[in-house]
């Protein structure tokens, strides 16, 4: 583990999250700041306006950079560097020169740090974003680079939309009301915490790459630039009753560089997007902040059975063999079989084992003469220290600081080694066993645990970052895999988009031990509608796949609902020749093959919730209370649009009492009908809709002709 200091500043690479104190002036309050001597004239830098709505970025003569959007100004914010020995160096307090452009600055430190910081706008840019780019020349260790802000006031209505470290992290919108959250909050992973490194832990006050800080009419939304080769965050943090933003590139212990002096000296260098928020529209930076371009061409979700959400470890060639018939009874449409963890003697011996009951290739072809194809899950980066790989190739592994193999406990109560990506041999054999599988049949491989690549760890090669060993990583792994579909779990998500089909965006529905609960599906929910805008980019969003039992008939139909809404990566999660007559019928209801099978794209959440609270995980939410939602109310209307040229509006109630839920003006015609009950639907006089929905429940309405 890193010292005390580093743990603590592990969250910076996140994104926005502010909060406010008390009954707090809606005017707009700049912060007191302290003008550093510049030998820059103020005529020397000129200031950068983007949106004509109010939202403006600039760059003052002291080095310091001012966001106005509507009713709030933050003033006083800092560039800093931050140095391998733990010291700082702030922008302001160097000797300042003009820069290149007119926009720019360049500040020299006296022991030799050189930064050059530019505010430009963005060209083509609807929302007339502002990109701020910086570029360090110095000699000695760099941690990281950060913006930081003096302490400020907000809003009371402002809220923070955060996007989580990876796939099933906490993703969606909480409150900066007073006593909602304290800086570095309790820790929790979505899923649990892990002991391996502090990146995987997000906490109530971190968001990665991107997020926003909004209120009303207003707000900020922030994205890192691609290529994503160091961690990138935002925190907010509360010193005082008041807030500071802090907004950092580089913040884990191995993504500390060594530069070197001279013009012709080593450089780091990065850039982060500023664009005004956007109700309804997470995230807004990304329209200007795409990843890096997609390696692969677009591949379609094939539909079919899953064997994690029922026979989880106990699946067997036989058993999945089974659900052919009733899955093609149930669903003409469905053609597939994945089969999930339990098929493999050992994470990173990835041969089946003999309780498996026959080998891969023999299951491909008896599935390929059915017209079924054959999905498999691996762990890839994690090995089992017991496994033959790791004793015959300790060398492939990474370390931890005392040179050590390093145990990163990625499951509960296990511990497994880690391939080192910067290894090319290691890289090689992810590469031959991924061709290996799709020789043998295989046309779907779900790639689980992939953050276990970007865990703080010594490297073979030290100059690369935990993120860049993780792309390395993904690109073998999309090498040997060609032209299968590639599903993306427990995946630091941005960096992952050129290298997978589709991606999972929160947590499991169902967990090994546990009955299905109704707060994993309002979480899925609220994760699918918040990393909406994140994956967009030829990637489908993967919610899971959903179960009937344990539920109740209306919980049942929200999950699919919920599911299907993904437009496009739907798949079974139940035991599919255990369903009852009741379970089936509702699997074959008009409306929800309409849904499924209509959907061309993912549907558009209309009233994103904010939360009051941080939940540490669906599962402890859900055994301390069975049957509430997850901090964040997932969005309750989604409109969707089939590829008839249908106007859908499905209505979710995630709460306990029945509720009437409205639909805004201009979503539906002026002629509307509920499909899932046949329920009344009461026509507004400003062109919405109403209808009364009952807890735990789902209602789809349809515009008549």
């Amino acid at each position: 583990m890193p010292p005390r200091r580093l743990r603590w500043l592990l969250p910076l690479s996140s994104l926005l999250l502010v909060a406010c104190d008390g009954a707090q002036p809606t005017a707009p309050i700049d912060a007191a700041v302290d003008v550093a001597p510049s030998d820059v004239a103020a005529s020397d830098v000129a200031p950068v306006e983007s949106a004509p709505d109010g939202f403006r970025v600039t760059l003052g003569p002291d080095a310091r950079l001012r966001v106005e959007s509507t009713r709030v100004a933050i003033s006083g914010i800092e560039l800093v560097l931050r140095l391998g020995d733990g010291s700082e160096r702030a922008l302001s307090a160097m000797a300042l020169s003009p820069g290149p452009t007119p926009s720019s600055l360049v500040g020299q430190s006296p022991d030799g740090w050189s930064v050059t910081l530019d505010v430009s706008p963005l060209a083509g840019s609807a929302a007339q974003s502002v990109r701020v780019a910086w570029q360090v020349r110095g000699a000695g260790s760099l941690l990281g680079v950060e913006l930081r802000s003096p302490p400020v006031t907000l809003p009371t209505d402002a809220h923070a939309m955060l996007d989580g470290a990876q796939s099933w992290s906490f993703t969606g919108a909480l409150a900066t009301a007073p006593g909602t959250l304290r800086a570095r909050d309790a820790m929790g992973r979505v899923a649990w915490p892990t002991a391996a490194g502090d990146v995987t832990q997000d906490t109530a006050t971190t968001g990665f790459f991107r997020g926003d800080l909004a209120w009303g009419d207003g707000g900020l939304s922030l994205c890192a630039d691609a290529p994503y080769d160091r961690w990138t965050a935002v925190l907010a943090e509360r010193p005082t009753t008041q807030w500071s933003l802090r907004i950092a590139t580089g913040v884990q212990r191995d993504e500390a560089v060594t530069l070197s002096p001279g013009p012709r000296g080593a450089t780091l260098q990065g850039s982060w997007v500023l664009s005004p928020a956007r109700s309804g529209h997470p995230f807004a930076c990304s329209d200007d902040a795409p990843p890096p371009a997609r390696t692969r061409p677009p591949s379609a979700f094939p539909r079919g059975w899953w064997s994690w959400n029922t026979l989880f470890e106990a699946v067997t060639r036989a058993r999945a063999e089974a659900q052919v018939d009733p899955m093609r009874a149930l669903d003409p449409g469905a053609s597939h079989i994945t089969i999930d963890d339990g098929w493999e003697r050992a994470w990173g011996d990835w041969r089946e084992r003999d309780a498996f009951g026959g080998t891969l290739a023999d299951l491909a072809a008896s599935l390929r003469a059915r017209d079924v194809t054959l999905g498999l899950w691996l762990a890839p980066f994690a090995v089992d220290p017991a496994a033959p790989l790791a004793t015959e190739h300790p060398e492939w592994m990474v370390r931890d600081e005392r040179g050590a193999a390093l145990l990163a406990e990625l499951v509960p109560g296990r511990r497994f080694q880690v391939l080192d990506m910067t290894v090319p041999a290691a890289r090689e054999h992810l590469r031959a066993l991924f061709a290996s599988l799709r020789a043998r049949g295989v046309s779907l491989f779900k790639i689980d645990f992939l953050f276990a690549a970007a865990l703080p760890a010594v490297r073979s090669d030290p100059s690369v970052t935990s993120l860049q060993a993780y792309r390395l990583g993904l690109a073998a792994i999309a090498e040997g895999a060609g032209d299968a579909h590639i599903n993306g779990c427990g995946a630091v998500i941005l960096p992952a988009v050129p290298y997978v089909d589709s991606m999972r965006v929160g947590a499991d529905l169902t967990f090994s031990g546990t009955p299905p609960f109704w707060a994993a599906v309002a979480a899925a929910a609220r994760n699918l509608a918040a990393r909406r805008e994140s994956i967009r980019w030829g990637v489908l969003a993967d919610p899971d796949q959903p179960v009937l039992r344990g539920y109740t008939p209306d919980e049942g139909r929200a999950a699919l609902a919920m599911a299907a809404l993904s437009g496009g990566a739907f798949g079974y999660g139940d035991d599919l020749t255990a369903l009852t007559g009741a379970q089936s019928a509702v699997y074959r209801e008009a409306w929800f093959t309409r849904l499924r099978d209509g959907l061309t794209g993912p549907a558009a959440p209309l009233d994103q919730g904010v939360g009051s609270r941080f939940a540490l995980s669906p599962i402890l939410d859900g055994a301390l209370n069975r049957f509430r939602s997850t901090s964040a109310r997932p969005p309750s209307v989604w409109r969707a649009t089939l590829s008839s040229g249908e106007a859908w509006a499905v209505l979710f109630n995630w709460g306990d009492e029945e509720a009437t839920i409205t639909v805004p003006p201009g979503v539906l015609g002026p002629r509307s009908e509920e499909l899932v009950a046949r329920s009344t639907v009461t026509t507004m006089a400003n062109g919405g809709a109403s209808v009364v929905v009952p807890p735990h429940a789902v209602r789809a309405l349809r515009t008549m002709p």
